[in-house]
């Protein structure tokens, strides 16, 4: 069975909150600071309220501010049409600095017998009202269902309990909500798993399928929403919306991508780097992104030295892996992983290999050249900005990498508030030209270059070159130099459909073919669609 969890949650809305206020709250157990946090755990707390300490081991004792919210006054005694009031309205207000659009907001108030049962919602843009809806919960965690656009501020207002002499407690408040599509409605569940060997690129892992939806629910489909996918129960991936078509009333199709596909949408300030290990860097490559990362030990310990320019946080983690030997997988995972290669062998079983398939066989790589890069500060000054500059505060990005240890200058009418290898912000008190002087660093280069021993005679010379690995320096171009050559002198692919199991990108596998016997080699590309069984195309690199 698949199975496919969709956050219908406004991309970034959490991170987004600027202010959240509220009517009243217990502030020596609560804070509602927390509900900005992902991952709130609703616990059972003992209190005095009716039936809120049962002597059975589940109830724990109370600390400061382990609670979201957490009111100060209790519902009534007595219930009017099934609801016990508050004498007065608790309200939360929550205020974004951008404008959001969702499908709602879900609560999550806790026990399973402790919720509000009478709420209302105001959705504004600046000071106007774009919704205004009355709810009536009747369970602990409720989805609050509108569509709503551009808006900035939410304002809800509960004024009622489910129990009498209860406190209102909230652990979660969500702008959106969890759906499952199951079997039913999918089609065309494509997976599309790749991965390099060296690293010279981060190839993205892509999800491809096909929604027909069994009720009228209209879905936003959001760039960078959350997708888990399921088969049998296993994880299968966890992949974030790209782009999404709906071409019918119920039917959607939808493309996502993994989690290196959202670091090719994210900047990284790269620097100038002086044995610094990879741990350190792949640190600086993940912060503030919240995506849990597994890292190799042995990797993590390796020392690089060089440059990494402005880029996406995915060309800089290639950069890394290149430079130390390491290859990234996201594969089938909710983290990304960073490794090492094994050299073990897997056997393929026979009957899950499918007859047929095909090798193919490029130019053979006569030579490969590995450029290494040592960055030594100049001697002298250089203009690394000059241009008319309006009053304010700007940022500014160097052409060339700066030397931040030694002297930099700008010119009278501004001043630098920040400054880093590749950029720096300033402050501009006048208008007119700008002009920053500062030492830059020289590239200076060597090359090392090997030849496939193996070419015969008369072999058309085909040579690869590697210029801009710019983390390759002295002390790591010989290894890089021996990856590069011994993974391009392998030039046939094997490619064929398997019964896909535990088989991963990177594994090195033995593989039964119908007309060569068996090839061994390690598996690049997995392309699967999981309504046929894991049924799928391998591309196995062999050698």
């Amino acid at each position: 069975m698949v199975e496919i969890l969709y956050t219908d949650i406004a991309p970034g809305a959490k991170a987004d909150i600027s202010e959240i206020n509220v009517s009243e709250i217990n502030s020596e157990i609560s804070n509602a600071n927390l509900l900005q946090i992902e991952g709130n755990e609703s616990v059972n707390y003992a209190t005095l309220e009716l039936n809120q300490w049962k002597l059975d081991g589940t109830y724990k004792g109370l600390s400061a501010s382990v609670v979201p919210f957490w009111g100060v006054q209790v519902s009534a005694d007595e219930a009017s049409d099934g609801k016990y009031l508050f004498e007065t309205p608790i309200t939360i207000t929550r205020v974004f600095a951008n404008k959001h659009t969702s499908v709602g907001v879900t609560l999550a108030f806790g026990s399973t017998e402790d919720f509000c049962n009478s709420l209302n919602i105001k959705w504004y843009n600046d000071d106007e009202i774009v919704s205004d809806k009355d709810f009536a919960p009747n369970e602990c965690k409720y989805y609050c269902e509108q569509n709503v656009g551009l808006f900035n501020k939410v304002e809800i207002t509960f004024y009622s309990m489910s129990k009498p002499n209860r406190f209102l407690k909230l652990y979660a408040i969500d702008d959106g909500v969890q759906r499952s599509f199951k079997d039913k409605e999918l089609e065309n569940i494509s997976l599309l798993e790749e991965m390099s060997l060296i690293s010279e690129e981060l190839p993205i892992n892509t999800l491809d399928f096909t929604l027909r939806s069994t009720d009228n629910t209209e879905f936003l489909f959001q760039k960078k929403q959350p997708l888990t996918v399921l088969h049998n129960g296993e994880l299968a991936g966890t992949f974030f919306i790209d782009a999404s078509e709906r071409t019918s009333r119920n039917t959607y199709d939808v493309t996502a991508q993994d989690y290196i596909g959202v670091f090719d949408t994210v900047k990284f300030y790269g620097g100038i780097y002086k044995t610094a290990t990879v741990e350190s860097i792949v640190s600086s490559i993940f912060d503030n992104e919240g995506i849990e990362y597994e890292l190799d030990a042995e990797l993590a310990a390796v020392t690089l030295s060089g440059y990494i320019p402005i880029c996406s946080k995915r060309e800089a983690l290639a950069q890394v892996l290149f430079a130390s030997g390491g290859v990234c997988s996201t594969a089938r995972s909710k983290k990304m992983r960073i490794f090492k290669l094994s050299e073990d062998v897997k056997d393929v079983d026979a009957n899950n290999v499918f007859l047929g398939g095909k090798i193919s066989t490029s130019n053979i790589v006569t030579a490969i050249t590995v450029t290494g890069h040592n960055y030594v500060s100049a001697s002298e000054t250089s203009e690394v900005f000059k241009g008319e500059m309006s009053i304010g505060t700007s940022y500014i990005e160097f052409s060339s990498p700066v030397d931040i240890s030694k002297t930099v200058s700008i010119s009278s009418n501004a001043t630098i508030e920040a400054i880093y290898s590749n950029y720096c912000v300033i402050t501009v008190a006048t208008e007119g030209e700008v002009t920053i002087t500062a030492y830059t660093y020289n590239d200076n280069q060597t090359f090392k270059t090997l030849r496939n021993a193996d070419v015969v005679s008369g072999t058309a010379e085909n040579e690869i070159e590697v210029t801009d690995a710019t983390l390759v320096s002295a002390s790591n171009i010989d290894d890089v130099a021996s990856r590069v050559l011994a993974h391009y002198i392998k030039n046939k692919t094997l490619e064929c459909d398997i019964v896909i199991n535990d088989e991963m990108c990177g594994d090195k596998v033995n593989l039964q073919t119908e007309w060569s016997g068996i090839q061994t080699g390690r598996i690049e590309q997995l392309e699967y669609d999981l309504r046929r069984k894991k049924i799928g195309k391998v591309v196995q690199r062999i050698g």
